[in-house]
């Protein structure tokens, strides 16, 4: 049975990023090292065409902190298009090379017509779509022919010390069941693209503790898990149990006397480019 994200859902999802857009820039680790990546994607396409992207969207821009970078590559202009009102008004509020087409819209019902954008940059949105397909089927119709995709999603593993911890206090879902690899790959099939390029990379960020972690997933609004079968407040008992779980770093470093106090946390990054052939 294919899991479909609900208008509640999605309206949740909008109000959980919005309220994360003043925090989002201080925390997003992750999404700047995403990005860059996917930028570095941007110039190898560019490589390979002879002319240049003229109009590219921006899906699930967020603060916006991209949308500069790309304002900057964008010869007629660029499409920012974010779920969370509140994350487009803070985006607003930057300075931008050309000033950005600004939409509220659903990235699994694109407000735009099809055949209008040359390239398409999404950072670390299509993870929150359900299904994904949907959402790429919308990707590839908004494209031109012969026109770029390029995004970053998380996959399976991720955040899995997390799961893992939690799954020694109860059998609740406290961490989101991301997509296999092949399961994207699918995916992006059925819309009808073909691969440039993708990556697979573990990125592993440090944490002072496991409360540091859990503070800046609920600043960058990605604690949330639409479907907990235990709603409310997670108990102190059961939090304190979970931390005790949770795997600890080595009591020294080799070689050294030098304690590392540290916890790591391990997401599994996902990066492709993909390709509209010409002829659609």
């Amino acid at each position: 049975m294919i899991s479909v994200l609900t208008l509640e859902g999605r309206e949740k999802i909008a109000k959980t990023f919005g309220q994360s857009s003043i925090s989002y820039d201080q925390n997003a680790r992750l999404q700047r090292y995403s990005g860059n990546v996917l930028c570095q994607y941007l110039a190898q396409v560019g490589n390979r065409q002879s002319s240049q992207h003229n109009y590219m969207l921006d899906l699930g821009c967020g603060t916006g902190y991209f949308t500069q970078q790309l304002a900057k590559r964008a010869l007629s202009g660029i499409t920012a298009l974010d779920l969370s009102p509140e994350m487009l008004s803070f985006a607003k509020q930057r300075n931008y090379a050309t000033e950005p087409d600004w939409i509220c819209g659903d990235a699994h019902a694109l407000p735009l017509p099809g055949n209008s954008h040359d390239l398409i940059f999404s950072n670390l949105v299509l993870q929150w779509t359900k299904p994904l397909t949907l959402a790429l089927k919308e990707a590839y119709r908004v494209l031109t022919p012969g026109g770029h995709m390029v995004f970053s999603t998380l996959i399976q593993g991720t955040l899995d010390e997390l799961k893992q911890a939690w799954a020694t206090v109860d059998n609740d879902r406290h961490v989101i069941d991301y997509l296999t690899a092949a399961q994207v790959d699918c995916a992006w099939l059925q819309a009808g693209f073909t691969q440039v390029f993708a990556h697979t990379e573990s990125v592993e960020f440090p944490y002072t503790d496991v409360n540091h972690l859990a503070r800046e997933l609920k600043h960058l609004g990605a604690s949330l898990v639409s479907d907990k079968s235990q709603k409310g407040l997670t108990g102190k008992d059961k939090w304190r149990r979970m931390v005790a779980a949770y795997p600890q770093p080595p009591a020294c470093n080799a070689g050294t006397n030098t304690h590392n106090s540290q916890i790591h946390a391990t997401y599994q990054l996902y990066t492709v480019c993909l390709n509209k052939p010409p002829g659609d």
